[in-house]
């Protein structure tokens, strides 16, 4: 399955370099909506378009200073709803969610029931344990989704340092290169797969650099202790940003 998408990618890299962004973000969300829900995505597809909606309004939503809420919460407490736009902001958003969700792993419920044979996803699992685990059609639509936005953003954002990375230091994609060629050929016949990962020790520190270099999680969250912690010899103030 990563081998298929790889070679997507690779193809879209080539054929359209100026869509380099969304390249990736398709790659990514494929990669675990395969996962997730058991089929591919197209480059245009509305699901693709949706989760992309969803994720960039929850990265805007976590940034410090987003909503007057976040810095004064009493007003969530004695403001009423016509002076609280963040409320309806809030549901709308939640909305748009659950329609996607519960539609995808809908989805999947109807190509059980119709017999598909081979259908290995998340989505699928769930449905399996619905009655063992006692889950609610919310709460699978949101497992399930959760999975399939989590995975996409932090891929493709790994992604597009990785080209950063290698358009600033052209020297270390010169070696990494001389590696994968020594490896598999100069030829361009063959591609790298998981098989080779012992024989490119270079590639794979090159990959773990980069994400230490620049972590594609999303940063900036405010973070508040409630009490007095310790941790590793460190005294941690409570009550304390």
């Amino acid at each position: 399955m990563q081998e298929l998408e790889s070679t997507k990618l690779l193809h879209d890299m080539l054929t359209r370099p100026e869509d380099s962004n969304m390249n990736t973000k398709r790659y990514s969300a494929s990669l675990v909506f395969t996962l997730s829900y058991g089929r591919r995505i197209g480059d245009d597809d509305k699901d693709l378009m949706a989760v992309l909606s969803i994720l960039d309004d929850f990265i805007a939503d976590c940034y410090p200073g987003a909503h007057l809420v976040d810095t004064f919460p009493v007003l969530d407490r004695v403001l009423p709803d016509f002076l609280a736009p963040w409320r309806a902001a809030a549901a709308k958003k939640h909305e748009n969610e659950m329609k996607l969700y519960t539609r995808l792993i809908l989805e999947v419920k109807e190509r059980m029931d119709e017999g598909e044979t081979g259908l290995e996803c998340f989505a699928a699992r769930l449905w399996e344990q619905k009655e063992k685990l006692d889950l609610d059609l919310t709460t699978m639509s949101y497992v399930a989704g959760s999975a399939f936005e989590a995975g996409t953003g932090t891929t493709a954002g790994s992604f597009l340092w990785f080209l950063m990375a290698m358009i600033l230091f052209p020297e270390t994609l010169q070696k990494a290169q001389a590696e994968i060629d020594a490896v598999v050929g100069a030829d361009g016949e063959t591609i790298p797969t998981f098989e080779h990962l012992d024989q490119l020790p270079y590639s794979v520190a090159l990959t773990k650099e980069v994400f230490r270099w620049m972590p594609a999680a999303p940063g900036g969250f405010p973070h508040y202790s409630d009490e007095e912690d310790e941790y590793k010899g460190y005294r941690v103030c409570g009550d304390n940003p």
